[in-house]
């Protein structure tokens, strides 16, 4: 029903659909007045660095059919009736990590059926990275360089933020 929901979470959803302000504005409907957004796509640098190597099906329907720079997903969220409060950049392990996974693959070969010495590398380097002393600042680096994945929390305009 209209104005049920006090959270609405749509993550990594608005990338498949065709017509995501569409999708957005029914998600809108059935959160209430000061219901909370939290929604996440794929970065449009993770998705074009994946791009460079992933298969053509990647990027048709079914899968990823949009790609969204963070201003096309601000004027979206904005465009459909939301503030934004936050807009994180999250998960630059992932571009990493895809990129070496899609680029490991033999022909034919999908995602879950590869495993590659060089993605067990990247996640053993990676968490060396986070030990380190300076290992939140790597990780801020790369996640504003290079995310997989942007969130925004939002609001309705104009609603109540107490």
């Amino acid at each position: 029903p209209d104005g049920y929901a006090d959270v609405v979470i749509s993550t990594e959803v608005l990338e498949h659909v065709p017509d995501p302000a569409k999708f957005l504005r029914e998600i809108i409907r059935v959160g209430g007045p000061n219901a909370t957004y939290v929604l996440t796509v794929p970065d449009a640098r993770g998705e074009n660095l994946v791009k460079t190597i992933a298969p053509p099906e990647y990027f048709a329907h079914p899968n990823h059919i949009q790609i969204f720079s963070s201003d096309d997903f601000e004027q979206l969220v904005g465009g459909c009736g939301l503030e934004i409060i936050r807009h994180d950049y999250l998960s630059s392990f992932w571009s990493i990590f895809f990129l070496l996974k899609w680029g490991t693959a033999q022909p034919n070969e999908t995602l879950t059926e590869n495993v590659h010495p060089a993605t067990i590398a990247w996640t053993q380097v990676w968490e060396e990275v986070l030990k380190h002393p300076n290992g939140d600042m790597i990780h801020d680096a790369l996640n504003a360089a290079l995310p997989r994945c942007q969130m925004i929390v939002a609001r309705r305009k104009g609603a109540d933020q107490g």
